[in-house]
C-alpha cells in the first residue's frame, strides 16, 4: 500500500522481524495522536516462542546459501533436504500468513534437530563443512 493512498490504519506483519508495522492515516504534527494495541492474554503467554528467532532466521538463511553451493559442488543438480529450506522459507511463510506464526515457529522449532540432523547426514556436503554449519546454527 502506497503512503498516499493511506486513508485507514492498517497494519502488516513483517516475517523477518516478527514485528507488527501499524500505518495509520497522514495527520497534522500537531496533533497527538495516540495508538494503544491491546494483545490477547494468550498471546501474551506464547512470546518466549520469539525468543532468539530473528537470529536464528538470519544464521539459517546465510548458512542454507552456501550449503546449497557447497552441495552442487560436485553434483550441481543436488538439493537441499526439506527441513533445511523449510527452515529458511518459515520467516516468508509467516509474512504470507501471520495467522498462522504460532503454527509454523512450533514446526521450526520440532524440526530443528532433525534439520541439524539431514544437514550431517547429507551425502553431497563434505563432513568439515557440514560440521562447521551445525556450530554456525547452534549458537
Amino acid at each position: 500500500m502506497a503512503m498516499t493512498d493511506l486513508t485507514m490504519a492498517a497494519w502488516q506483519y513483517d516475517g523477518r522481524t516478527l514485528s507488527t508495522i501499524v500505518s495509520i492515516p497522514f495527520t497534522s504534527l500537531k496533533k497527538t495522536v495516540q495508538i494503544e494495541i491491546v494483545p490477547e492474554q494468550s498471546t501474551l503467554e506464547k512470546t518466549s516462542l520469539l525468543d532468539g528467532k530473528i537470529g536464528k532466521f538470519k544464521r539459517v538463511s546465510k548458512a542454507v546459501t552456501a550449503l546449497k553451493a557447497e552441495a552442487a559442488r560436485e553434483n550441481w543438480w543436488a538439493t537441499l533436504p526439506n527441513l533445511v529450506l523449510g527452515a529458511e522459507q518459515t520467516p516468508t511463510k509467516i509474512q504470507y500468513q501471520p495467522n498462522k506464526t504460532e503454527e509454523l515457529l512450533n514446526q521450526y522449532e520440532t524440526n530443528w534437530s532433525s534439520m541439524l540432523q539431514q544437514i550431517q547426514d547429507h551425502a553431497d556436503i563434505r563432513d568439515p563443512v557440514a560440521q562447521q554449519y551445525i556450530r554456525f546454527l547452534s549458537e
